[in-house]
């Protein structure tokens, strides 16, 4: 995800400091911020793993229904349903999709079911096809069940929702950083994470002001009121007037995972770092124009040398970063905190499930490549330590939490999404072919 470099810093028990700064009301559910997460064990059970299945990044359920939908990168989406593949795909946009195979972030990444999808069918694509007519384009687009066969699509487009042509990068349109994420939030309407469209610090194509340009789509976060004509762009979006009407964030650089606290509405965002840190930023349900800094800041420092916030704005702050590890001097080493080996963060979910005790109302996340998970309690504008989650637990370290194993669990090599059921208990998809869900522990 267009992650580089390394090193340890943040809100975390590893003692660094919290970052803070949230912009509008705090939240009035009572939560204690004085204290990290007291995990313990935790369990994980497999819900499905198959070799069936291929670089699977993303999965959802539909309003009303038990079925998994596994979106592959490379085109297809497939439904587990009562514990078996469907042998038909349900989306197949495979002639459209081939990836770089030394490393290519574009290709088919989410599926958002309409809040009526039970009687309307309807529901939204996210896709940065490689190759024929739409190659290069980040896409959001409106489709529908067929009506002969509910376990397959209409792969007839109602509604192209966004086209934006890839930013380019060196002279070429580049294969980072795009849109990967689109969700309808608890107002109703659909969200979208966009990306800066990649190139690190280099502005040899004048990329890098995007994030802070208001009239521009790229390092935002999108909001859409699909009930409008085109751009769709929700009507008390605050740049209507001045700027490109869809944008509701800005100063992102790839906000590949986002979500909402059942319970508060508070708006997590997960941004992917470059050269320094990864972080984790939350505003409340209803703030609009919030600056998150990029591309002048990044964590707590300045990153591109020259770049500058959008004039007369102030930047909120993450309320947990980590520094790579080996970033050049710019972090201790690795061993100094258990989250230096993130290079792609994962934003999670607020645990508002019944089963498991330990975790009720702490946010989880986790990373790409990271050997852990983490939760922490955001409490209005105060943050806890952080706890992290080994995937395995070394017996010789007092891990504050750790995975245990319930039945055959596969190794955890990968982590691409924290995915909640609609009993809001949580799911991890895993090594691009595995549904894991977090449980008690035996």
């Amino acid at each position: 995800m267009g992650a580089g470099g390394a090193g340890v810093s943040g809100s975390s028990s590893d003692g660094g400091t919290a970052a803070a700064g949230v912009a509008g009301t705090p939240s009035t559910v009572a939560c204690d911020a004085s204290k990290k997460p007291a995990l313990g064990a935790l369990g994980l059970r497999t819900v499905f793993q198959s070799t069936d299945l291929q670089t699977v990044s993303f999965a959802a359920q539909p309003p009303g229904s038990d079925d998994w939908y596994f979106v592959e990168q490379r085109g297809r989406i497939r439904v587990l349903s009562g514990g078996a593949l469907k042998p038909t795909p349900f989306y197949d946009v495979t002639s459209e999709i081939a990836l770089d195979a030394t490393y290519d972030e574009r290709g088919l990444h989410s599926i958002a079911f309409a809040p009526d999808y039970a009687t309307s069918g309807l529901f939204y694509i996210v896709l940065t096809p490689t190759q024929g007519e739409r190659k290069h384009r980040d896409l959001l687009l409106e489709h529908q069940r067929s009506a002969a066969d509910p376990y397959v699509a209409d792969m007839t487009v109602k509604r192209t929702i966004m086209s934006l042509e890839g930013v380019p990068a060196d002279g070429l349109l580049t294969n980072v950083h795009n849109s990967y994420l689109a969700k309808f939030g608890p107002d109703g309407l659909l969200y979208m994470g966009m990306g800066d469209g990649g190139g690190g610090c280099n502005d040899n194509q004048g990329f890098v002001g995007a994030p802070q340009d208001i009239t521009s789509p790229n390092g935002k976060m999108l909001r859409f009121d699909l009930s409008r004509e085109a751009p769709y762009g929700a009507a008390d979006n605050p740049f209507v007037a001045d700027g490109d009407p869809r944008v509701l964030h800005y100063g992102l650089r790839n906000p590949f995972r986002f979500g909402w606290d059942a319970e508060t509405g508070d708006f997590y965002i997960g941004d992917v770092g470059q050269d320094t840190h990864e972080e984790l930023n939350v505003v409340p349900m209803g703030a609009k124009g919030v600056n998150f800094g990029w591309a002048s800041e990044e964590g707590d420092e300045s990153t591109c040398s020259g770049r500058t916030v959008r004039p007369n704005t102030t930047v909120t702050r993450p309320i947990f970063f980590s520094t790579h590890g080996g970033g050049g001097g710019l972090a201790p080493a690795c061993s100094t905190s258990p989250f230096c080996d993130y290079s792609s963060i994962v934003a999670g979910a607020v645990y508002r499930g019944n089963q498991v005790e330990a975790l009720k109302g702490a946010f989880l996340f986790g990373d790409w490549a990271g050997d852990n998970m983490a939760a922490m309690y955001h409490c209005g504008e105060a943050n806890s330590d952080v706890t992290p989650i080994d995937y395995v637990r070394d017996v010789n370290v007092p891990d504050d939490g750790y995975f245990v194993s319930v039945g055959d669990v596969p190794a955890i090599a990968s982590l691409t999404q924290i995915v909640e059921d609609h009993s809001r208990e949580l799911y991890l998809v895993v090594n691009q072919n595995a549904l894991l869900q977090i449980v008690p522990a035996p």
